[in-house]
C-alpha cells in the first residue's frame, strides 16, 4: 500500500542498484489531485526520499539516471490558458533540482509562447539527455490546429532544452498523432504512438526511431482500423523492436503485440469477442518478450501477463 487516498500509479522505473522510483497521482483531502514520486527500496519500503510537489498538474512518465536519480514528466496548466509539459527532477542524494517546470512548444522566434497544449507520456534517459515523448495541439501546418506527436530532448541535469524538437509528420491525409511510449534503441529513441486522418475517423499504430540529430530514421505504420494507438514500446539485444497498443475493427477493442524491425510477428492478446488491451511490454535478458494488459471474459475485467514466444 502506497498510499490510502484515491488514486493509481502511472509509471515506475528501477534504478541500477534496484531501487523502485514510483510516479503516481492521489487525490488530496480537498478534493483536488496532485503528483507523487517517492523512492522505494530493492524491496519495495518506502525510503523517505520523496519529491516535493504541488496541485494541479498530473505525472504521467518516469525514468531513472545512472546515479539512481529520476526524471518524471507530464503536463498542467501554464497560468496563460494553455497546457504545459511538467518536468520534475530529483538526484539520487534526494535534492530536487527542478519540480513541475514547464516546457511549451515554440517553434519559432515569432510563434505565440502560449499558442500550444503540450502533454507527455513517457520519458527516457539516453547519454545525458532525456527524451520526452508526448503530444502538441495548435497550428503545425500555420493554418489548422492539428495534434502531433513529438520528442523533446532535454538536457538531464539542468532540463534546459536542447534543439531540434522532433515533431510528428504528416503523412498525406494522416495529419494526426501523437507518441505515448518511448525506449532508448541503439540508433537513437524509438517511439510508439497513433496516427490518424484529419478527422480522426481512420486510426493506426506508428513505431518510429529517431536519431540524435531529431531526424526519423525509421518509420512503421500500421494498417488503418477505426480505433488504434501503441500503448508501450521494448527492445531487443539487437536492435528489434516490439510494440504494444490496442486495436479496433468491427466494435471490439483488443489488445496486440507487434514485432518488427528485423523482427515479424503479431500477437493477439485474447482471440474471442470480448475486449483487451495491452498497456507495456518488457524484454528480459534472453531476448523473451513479456506483454502486460487486461482482458474480459464471461463479462468479466481480468489483469493479464503474457509471454510472447518470437
Amino acid at each position: 500500500m502506497l498510499d490510502s487516498r484515491e488514486g493509481a500509479v502511472d509509471a515506475v522505473a528501477l534504478t541500477p542498484d534496484g531501487k523502485i522510483w514510483v510516479a503516481m497521482n492521489v487525490r488530496q483531502a480537498d478534493s483536488k489531485w496532485r503528483p507523487r514520486l517517492v523512492l522505494l527500496d530493492a524491496e519495495g519500503h518506502e525510503t523517505g526520499v520523496e519529491m516535493p510537489t504541488d496541485a494541479g498538474t498530473s505525472v504521467r512518465g518516469i525514468a531513472s539516471d545512472a546515479a539512481g536519480g529520476c526524471i518524471a514528466v507530464g503536463f498542467g496548466g501554464s497560468g496563460y490558458g494553455d497546457t504545459d509539459i511538467k518536468i520534475w527532477r530529483m538526484t539520487a542524494e534526494g535534492v530536487a533540482v527542478v519540480s513541475a517546470k514547464g516546457w511549451d512548444h515554440v517553434p519559432n522566434a515569432d510563434s505565440d509562447p502560449h499558442e500550444f497544449d503540450d502533454l507527455a507520456f513517457d520519458v527516457v534517459n539516453k547519454d545525458g539527455v532525456a527524451w520526452i515523448a508526448g503530444m502538441s495541439v495548435g497550428k503545425h501546418n500555420a493554418f489548422e490546429y492539428e495534434t502531433r506527436g513529438i520528442l523533446v530532448p532535454l538536457d538531464l541535469e539542468t532540463g534546459a532544452r536542447i534543439d531540434p524538437v522532433a515533431v510528428q509528420e504528416a503523412s498525406g491525409g494522416w495529419r494526426q498523432g501523437m507518441y505515448l511510449g518511448a525506449a532508448a534503441h541503439p540508433d537513437g529513441v524509438v517511439v510508439v504512438g497513433q496516427g490518424a486522418t484529419a478527422d480522426g475517423t481512420s486510426q493506426r499504430i506508428e513505431l518510429a526511431i529517431y536519431d540524435a540529430t531529431g531526424a526519423r530514421i525509421w518509420w512503421s505504420p500500421e494498417a488503418a482500423a477505426d480505433v488504434a494507438y501503441g500503448t508501450g514500446v521494448a527492445v531487443s539485444a539487437h536492435g528489434g523492436v516490439i510494440g504494444v497498443g490496442v486495436v479496433m475493427n468491427g466494435g471490439t477493442l483488443g489488445g496486440v503485440v507487434l514485432g518488427r524491425k528485423g523482427l515479424t510477428y503479431e500477437h493477439q492478446f485474447s482471440s474471442g469477442v470480448e475486449p483487451s488491451a495491452v498497456y507495456g511490454a518488457a524484454v528480459d535478458p534472453w531476448d523473451q518478450v513479456f506483454a502486460v494488459g487486461e482482458l474480459t471474459s464471461g463479462g468479466v475485467r481480468y489483469a493479464r501477463a503474457a509471454f510472447v514466444r518470437q
